[in-house]
């Protein structure tokens, strides 16, 4: 037998007990009424229980659970109260740091503030970065141009006649930054060679030489001439379209070949002054060596 049907067995005991003694209370004039009251009636109540001890079980149980559930969340509210206490102390103890430290202060809102716009102006500013960097390097490479240019000038304007064909390049590049100025030193390089007067070299050698020359043939000249000095050409272009003893075509195909190789602008232009004479164009530049050529390789072959 468990212990469930035991309890019920006493209850329904102390149940009959309960009663007899109030049937005695009834029917005796002698037993003591307000004892015999009371003890049926404790009576009565403890058989009660004792019957339902099933159902006091389950109560039982259940305030045994909400019991426990009520101190598990005492202990966790607990927990929380504490963490909270220290996470509080935490912040406090690091907000004193920062103030003892000056990384933070009463400015501090404003600071971030003013952060936050720039960095909101951020985007723009890097734009306005990208397009300072593009016009610096624009204006380096227009400084690199203009050094270049300023040499091709130098150059051209001391008798460097591939800087005055570079010059010359310039100028019918309309795109070429320097255009316009390119234009105007090579105009004024033109017209400092345009000499209309004819000029009259005089012989640098001696007389000896100057004769062994005179019967020199002009293939035996054009191998002199390009060894000579750059000062003493000039003489020889002259006294060689001064032979009689050669013929004009070879006289103008010695002149294209200074005007076509020469490194110096003041040969070019003696040579032009006579190849210009020669072709029929008196009034081209005589250091146009561009148009004499052009005008050479047309008619060379039709010429006797």
């Amino acid at each position: 037998m468990d212990m469930e049907n035991i309890l019920h067995l006493l209850g329904a005991i102390v149940l009959v007990v309960c009663f007899l003694s109030a049937w005695r209370l009834v029917h005796s004039k002698d037993a003591p009424a307000r004892k015999m009251l009371i003890f049926g009636s404790v009576g009565i109540v403890v058989g009660y229980i004792l019957l339902q001890s099933e159902r006091v079980t389950e109560i039982s149980m259940g305030l045994a659970k909400i019991k426990s559930k009520a101190i598990s969340e005492a202990e966790e509210i607990s927990r929380y109260k504490e963490e909270s206490m220290w996470n509080a102390a935490s912040l406090d103890s690091l907000y004193k740091m920062f103030i003892s430290q000056g990384l933070f202060n009463d400015s501090i809102t404003t600071q971030t503030r003013a952060l936050s716009k720039e960095l909101e102006n951020a985007g723009e500013k890097t734009a306005l970065i990208d397009a300072s960097l593009i016009q610096a390097r624009k204006a380096l490479q227009n400084l690199d141009e203009a050094i270049e240019f300023m040499m091709i000038v130098m150059k051209a304007s001391n008798n460097d006649r591939h800087a005055f064909d570079r010059l010359w390049d310039l100028c019918e590049d309309k795109s070429y930054i320097f255009c316009d100025e390119a234009v105007q030193t090579w105009r004024r390089i033109m017209s400092e060679y345009d000499v209309v007067i004819p000029i009259t070299y005089d012989c640098p050698f001696p007389d000896s030489i100057k004769a062994k020359i005179s019967n020199t043939t002009l293939d035996a000249l054009k191998s002199i001439y390009w060894e000579m000095r750059p000062f003493s050409r000039p003489w020889l272009i002259q006294h060689i379209n001064e032979r009689g003893d050669i013929a004009r075509k070879e006289k103008m195909q010695f002149l294209a070949d200074i005007l076509q190789n020469e490194s110096g602008l003041s040969e070019v232009a003696v040579a032009g002054r006579f190849f210009r004479v020669y072709s029929g164009q008196e009034k081209v530049n005589s250091i146009a060596s561009r148009i004499f050529l052009s005008w050479w390789s047309q008619h060379k072959d039709s010429l006797q």
